[in-house]
Order: C-alpha cells, then sequence, then structure tokens
C-alpha cells in the first residue's frame, strides 16, 4: 500500500513535467516556425536577386591608354555651348 502512495505524487511531478515540456515544445514550435518562414523569405530574395543580376548587361569598363585631353582654348578645341551658356 505504501508503494502505491508514495509512486502517485512521482506520477503527478512527471504529469506535471510532460506538461510543462510540451508547453515548452509548443512555444519552441513557434518561435522555429517564424525563424523558417525568415529565413525562406530570406532565401527567395537572394535567389530573385540572383536571377536579376545575371539579366543585368554587362558592365564596360572604359581604359584609357593615354590620358584624354580636354579642350583648351590655346589649342583651339572648345565646346561652344559652354561659351552660349547651356550647360
Amino acid at each position: 500500500m505504501n508503494r502505491l502512495l508514495l509512486a502517485a505524487p512521482n506520477a503527478s511531478k512527471r504529469k506535471v513535467w510532460l506538461c510543462r515540456l510540451d508547453r515548452f515544445a509548443g512555444d519552441l514550435n513557434a518561435l522555429l516556425s517564424v525563424f523558417a518562414i525568415g529565413l525562406a523569405t530570406l532565401d527567395l530574395s537572394c535567389l530573385i536577386g540572383q536571377h536579376i543580376a545575371d539579366r543585368l548587361p554587362q558592365v564596360t569598363r572604359m581604359i584609357y591608354v593615354e590620358q584624354p585631353t580636354t579642350p583648351s582654348l590655346a589649342t583651339g578645341q572648345f565646346d561652344l555651348a559652354l561659351i552660349a551658356g547651356d550647360y
């Protein structure tokens, strides 16, 4: 008889512990779901960004062998738009 009385409090503690564990798992499941949705959104946006970047035209880089000359009044090279005031 004493054995049954001693087993009952342990069963009650075990049940309380399992209820707490179940509540914690439920909260953790919600948190992990939010993280999973956030990571999926980030992954999708990076994937779309890569596809957009692949479809953009290539960047053309200009490399001058010599320094380009600037127009000067001494050589007679000047822009009439600058003289007329059309900036």
